[in-house]
């Protein structure tokens, strides 16, 4: 089995879905797209299986979204459509059927369970997905599925009780939701786009509720990461019997004329994101990699084009709408307003390390002024034009990374040393 290690890779999930509860599978109606694997219902003449023995708990449309070349079936069932705690169970079958061969607790979102995804959400997707890929903090425990062994599952930070996130990613499996089968959990593509969330595992449990995927103690990820062989094509099943609505790998296509409700006074820069469910929309801090030093921060950015920083409070935040409003008029501005981090070619063989330490001190200010949460992440996307300070302003966002404190501040000695004084990019007030 060829291994992935250590590369850099568009990176970790946003882990954050939107949406509200789902409806009996017996009465969904499947949206557009492919369902996991592009199975097909059986048709007269050809069951799902040989065997006698179903999987169990779940209702004939569900069984039927399940691919027929599937063999083995992680079925996690919720304890209500609102609520964080589940169980995972592995299936396999056999030829006398389907039977159990483990069975785990597990936690899932905080807001539980949907069938319309939307970032931001705090809901586990429900669905029938295929599982493709692992990767991990820590080595590879034994699993035949493709394994990318890097420091980017890195977790940082506290959970919703309070608990912390280290070692959630030491062991990963990504739930093919609104992703590239074949390539790294750490993989940013996000097919049916970024509004529609992605970035959803398996991964170890830290004891509360997470922000959309399924977590399982460290021993029972180890043990289902090893029991997991493509070759027998395993699946996942999310949300059991009551809960699975429309089982696909495709978000359903938002509705005409759907809108976003804004403040009624908005900064500049800031994106018009309203509030769902009572709920304002968080960000994901603790789920994207983190850049840590300004080497590693140039060292990203003489690997790939195209990057930008944009102070704020987080991608979840701002993907609500990706759209910008100009402060002095309200007017809404075709993208977010961010700061490329493209080495131009007058700046030749100079260290890429200052570049960018010029480009964090700039705007260093804007924690400052925009108030708490506000900090630097790095992103890919389009630029559709430019904003009143003539930044540009990116579409089709594909966030990165955080970067950490410490970086700043180191950004800020880089500048210090220089031979003349420099100043941030800072408005006075009038």
């Amino acid at each position: 089995m060829t291994r992935r290690t250590c590369r850099f890779l568009l990176p970790v999930a946003a882990l954050l879905l939107a949406g509200c509860g789902a409806p009996d599978p017996d009465e969904a109606v499947p949206p557009p797209g492919p369902v996991a694997s592009e199975a097909k219902a059986p048709g007269p003449g050809h069951s799902l299986g040989s065997a006698p023995r179903p999987l169990p708990g779940l209702g004939p449309m569900t069984r039927a979204r399940v691919p027929a070349d599937a063999r083995q079936a992680v079925v996690v069932t919720g304890r209500g459509k609102d609520s964080p705690e589940s169980e995972a169970v592995l299936y396999e079958r056999t030829p006398a059927g389907w039977r159990a061969r483990g069975g785990w607790p597990a936690h899932n979102a905080l807001n539980g369970w949907t069938d319309d995804h939307r970032l931001g959400d705090l809901r586990s997707p429900v669905g029938v997905f295929t599982l493709s890929d692992a990767g991990g903090l820590l080595p590879d425990p034994g699993t035949r599925l493709p394994y990318d062994h890097s420091v980017a599952f890195t977790a940082t930070g506290s959970g919703f009780e309070g608990e912390p996130l280290a070692g959630s990613f030491d062991y990963v499996v990504a739930i093919d939701y609104n992703r590239r089968p074949g390539t790294s959990p750490l993989d940013w593509s996000r097919p049916f786009g970024s509004e529609h969330g992605g970035g959803i595992w398996f991964h170890v449990d830290h004891g509360g509720p997470t922000q959309a995927c399924v977590s399982l103690g460290r021993a029972h990820m180890k043990e289902l990461l090893r029991a997991l062989d493509p070759d027998r094509h395993p699946v996942v099943v999310m949300g059991g019997r009551r809960l699975t609505g429309p089982l696909s790998a495709a978000p359903r296509r938002p509705a005409t004329g759907r809108k976003s409700s804004g403040s009624s006074r908005r900064m500049r820069g800031t994106p018009v994101a309203g509030r769902r469910g009572g709920r304002a929309a968080m960000n994901t801090t603790d789920d994207l990699p983190v850049v840590r030093t300004l080497a590693e921060l140039a060292g990203l950015v003489e690997r790939h084009r195209g990057l930008y920083v944009r102070w704020s409070r987080g991608p979840a935040t701002d993907l609500a709408s990706v759209s910008s409003v100009d402060e002095l008029t309200g007017v809404p501005m075709p993208g977010l307003s961010a700061n490329p981090l493209d080495v131009e070619e007058w700046w030749e063989g100079r260290p890429v390390e200052l570049w960018v330490a010029r480009r964090l001190y700039d705007y260093a200010h804007l924690p400052h002024e925009k108030g708490p949460g506000v900090r630097p992440w790095v992103l890919k996307g389009h630029e559709r034009g430019r904003g009143p300070d003539n930044e540009p302003l990116v579409a089709d966002v594909e966030p990165l990374r955080w970067v950490e404190d410490g970086v700043i501040e180191a950004a800020r000695a880089e500048v210090r040393r220089q031979e003349n004084a420099w100043g941030p990019l800072r408005r006075t007030g009038r």
